[in-house]
């Protein structure tokens, strides 16, 4: 009845020890069940569960036998290049290039040792079990070679993109018949260590892999390499010369002047103590004309006449290398920077003086037609008359910059 208690009889199993038992014998179907399924389905059975990444590898006793194939690899050399010139920002792209750059390598040396469609699937399979650690491998040693190779950085010709090349190139070489020899021993039967081949056209598949597969495109990298470091270069040359030839310099004035100055320490209004101080300076002073602000060439065939316009002249530079060539300090004075920086002042404003009375505006004038007869002689000897105008007010000397 419901409700009713009923006694369990002593000789029935205990019900932990029947559940136990009845999960084995289920399992035990289950796991019958799915290898039968597996087989049905074309699979390898139980043995299929344990196959690793890659595949059973068994070692198939095969023949090479070489024949003709074009190394084929489908990422262009501008990418290829742009990823090796910036791999740490590229990490993900550097380890998807470097896949299918081994895989093609890999199918390569298939295709030329007459490989068998399930051989070839073994060795790209074979690759794939070792990818993971592979790409770790190649991007140290490529890195550390990148940066021993970058030290010299400030220079007018740049070479990062070569390095690079060359980088890749040395790793790749040092691993890419390890990865060739540790494949096909993996594959194919080698008794006491060699290859069953025949025929005559014999190589060794690291050589091809280095040969016909590597050698191709590190040099294709390595034109685009120069031509990528030149143009970077030639970017660099015109940002760097570009503020030095908008300034043409025609005259330099070299100038030597000295002073000597006495200075007075009084008390009570009479003089207790002197400071004698004589400094002797030499001048540089450059004028030119400022390209940058207006320079232009107009050229009329009809007429044959040259016009050339230019700013007015100026001062473009004025270098003051002083010296003090004597400095008695009194015993009650202190030289202050003030005393020294007035008197350096001073010497500039008779540099500057000197210039002004030497007319150093119209003799640049004059010296920049003689500049560009020589630079403009080619249309001149064709007949053309050259005018050279200035554009813009006089330019003052300034006595105290």
């Amino acid at each position: 009845m419901f409700g009713r208690r009923n006694e369990a009889s002593h000789d029935a199993p205990p019900s932990f020890l029947r559940s136990l038992f009845t999960l084995l014998i289920a399992g035990a179907f289950l796991f019958l069940g799915y290898n039968h399924y597996k087989k049905i389905n074309g699979g390898s059975g139980v043995a299929d569960i344990f196959t690793p990444k890659g595949g059973q590898y068994e070692k198939k006793d095969f023949k090479v036998k070489y024949r003709p194939s074009d190394f084929v690899y489908k990422i262009d050399d501008a990418y290829t290049m742009e990823i090796l010139s910036d791999p740490t920002n590229k990490r993900r792209e550097f380890n998807n290039f470097l896949y299918e750059y081994n895989m093609a390598l890999v199918s390569h040396m298939g295709k030329r040792m007459g490989f068998t469609d399930s051989l070839m699937i073994s060795a790209r399979d074979r690759y794939n079990d070792h990818h993971a650690y592979v790409k770790d491998l190649y991007y140290k040693d490529f890195m550390k070679l990148r940066t021993s190779s970058s030290k010299q950085t400030d220079t007018w010709y740049r070479e990062d993109n070569a390095k690079a090349v060359a980088a890749f190139n040395e790793v790749s070489s040092k691993y890419t018949c390890f990865i060739v020899n540790h494949i096909l021993t993996s594959i194919l039967e080698t008794p006491d260590g060699y290859l069953k081949v025949e025929g005559r056209s014999i190589n060794e598949p690291c050589s091809i892999a280095l040969e016909e597969g590597i050698a191709p495109m590190i040099n294709r990298l390595k034109e685009k390499a120069v031509i990528d470091d030149f143009t970077r270069s030639r970017g660099l040359l015109s940002e760097k010369v570009e503020t030095t030839i908008s300034e043409l310099a025609t005259m330099e004035i070299r100038d030597k002047k000295g002073l000597q100055r006495k200075l007075q320490s009084k008390v009570m209004g009479y003089n207790v103590s002197s400071t004698e101080i004589d400094i002797s300076a030499i001048s540089i002073l450059k004028a030119g004309f400022k390209l940058d602000e207006y320079f232009d060439i107009k050229m009329y065939s009809q007429g044959k006449r040259l016009i050339v316009t230019l700013p007015q002249p100026k001062i473009l530079s004025h270098e003051v290398y002083p010296r003090i060539d004597k400095l008695d300090v009194g015993w009650m004075r202190s030289i202050k920077d003030e005393d020294f920086n007035k008197n350096f002042n001073l010497l500039r404003e008779e540099f500057r003086k000197d210039a002004l009375k030497s007319d150093i505006y119209d003799k640049s004038k004059i010296k920049v037609k003689e500049i560009l007869h020589i630079l403009l002689s080619p249309l001149l000897s064709d007949g053309y008359e050259m005018e050279i105008r200035f554009e813009g007010p006089n330019q003052p000397i300034s006595l105290q910059n």
